[in-house]
């Protein structure tokens, strides 16, 4: 086995994490097709929203599993997460700008060229008018930029443990204060403010930097306490239904802190089926599942009259749900072999360039 597909097999559950995470998104957009369910029903799949932020306490997870004790180059790391996120992001703003201007999708309106910069730069999360715009889900794109930017000031903190953890700590006191401050004196109107202030990436700092502590006390916890992880693992994986059937599917701040605990369980325990063929795969492809599935919840949109008269409105939530995940789960395949795959591997062509030269100046310069 060599060193690459070593790495992917010791992180095969955070792939199966992100499946979590992705088919949770699709339930709670799928959803919002139906909204003859009942108020209980669709309470309950509103949760499947904080499946954004099991994404963000994973990347937070990866980013310092990936960099703690090695190092960090920030040239190589700002360059390596742009043509990680960037390309297929662009083009399906382009995709989505296309449909917007035929009038016939769902998500998208025509934006401006403010919009359009904003979003191309990965600073759309400043404005209210940008920050879900041009992108479908894209606030979320906008909301782990700033993450990205952020991570090279937490990673230097990382060297203090308690100082870093004290930090996180602290970013749930601020996450709430953002929030309050922006609910009541936000920028923007109606809709475009309420949608800020849920979706500002401060709101979300909690998530990631949960998952940066949780990939710091990992070591520690394993080596220190004798815990049924796999238990904890499962109780904890029940908990997310058993939030969404209460009030707590509206405490952001409490899912941040069950999918942090999941994450951690989950490294400890591997559990056999998140590392499965099916989950690993869905996991693989997550990003780009998250940026094409609104192309199909399109087409549900349009078709959805025409299913609940024919099936009904349960039985159209199914096919509807089955309908988007396959959908985009054979698309996200193609995207992701042919879109993200090779840019990837041009972003660590590009960062090898940039060290050739680096060091072939500073040969120069020597002699």
């Amino acid at each position: 086995m060599n060193g690459t597909s070593a790495r992917q097999e010791k992180f095969l559950y955070l792939d199966g994490l992100r499946a979590i995470a992705i088919l949770l998104v699709i339930i709670v957009h799928v959803s919002q097709a139906f909204p003859e369910l009942p108020h209980r029903i669709l309470q309950f799949f509103d949760f499947g929203k904080r499946g954004v932020q099991l994404f963000f306490v994973v990347s937070g997870y990866t980013l310092t599993k990936v960099y703690f004790g090695r190092g960090m180059d920030v040239a190589q790391f700002f360059t390596r997460r742009f043509f990680r996120i960037a390309p297929i992001f662009y083009l399906a703003g382009a995709v989505y700008i296309a449909l917007g201007a035929l009038g016939e999708f769902h998500y998208a309106a025509r934006p401006n060229a403010f919009q359009v910069i904003t979003t191309l730069l990965f600073i759309h999360g400043w404005f209210p008018s940008s920050i879900n715009y041009v992108v479908p889900g894209g606030w979320s794109i906008g909301a782990e930029a700033m993450f990205y930017v952020l991570f090279p000031l937490l990673f230097a903190m990382m060297r203090n443990r308690r100082a870093f953890f004290a930090l996180a700590a602290l970013s749930y006191p601020l996450a709430m204060v953002v929030r309050l401050v922006l609910d009541r004196w936000g920028p923007g109107e109606g809709t475009d403010a309420a949608v800020f202030a849920s979706y500002f990436f401060l709101v979300h700092l909690p998530a990631f930097a949960s998952g940066c502590a949780v990939a710091l006390i990992e070591p520690v916890l394993q080596k220190r306490f004798a815990v049924n992880w796999r238990a904890l693992f499962w109780v904890l994986l029940l908990a997310v239904p058993a939030m969404a059937l209460t009030k707590a599917t509206s405490n952001a701040l409490l899912a941040d802190l069950v999918f942090a605990s999941l994450v951690l369980a989950s490294a400890l325990a591997r559990p056999a089926f998140i590392e499965s063929p099916l989950f690993t795969w869905i996991g693989r492809i997550s990003f780009s599942v998250y940026l094409v599935h609104f192309l199909f919840l399109n087409a549900l949109f349009l078709l959805q009259p025409r299913l609940v008269a024919a099936v009904g409105v349960p039985a159209g939530l199914v096919v509807g749900f089955a309908g988007v995940t396959v959908g985009s789960l054979l698309l996200s395949d193609v995207t992701h072999r042919f879109i993200e795959k090779p840019m990837i591997a041009l972003g660590r062509r590009v960062d090898g360039m940039r060290e050739r030269r680096k060091h072939g100046q500073g040969g120069i310069a020597r002699g």
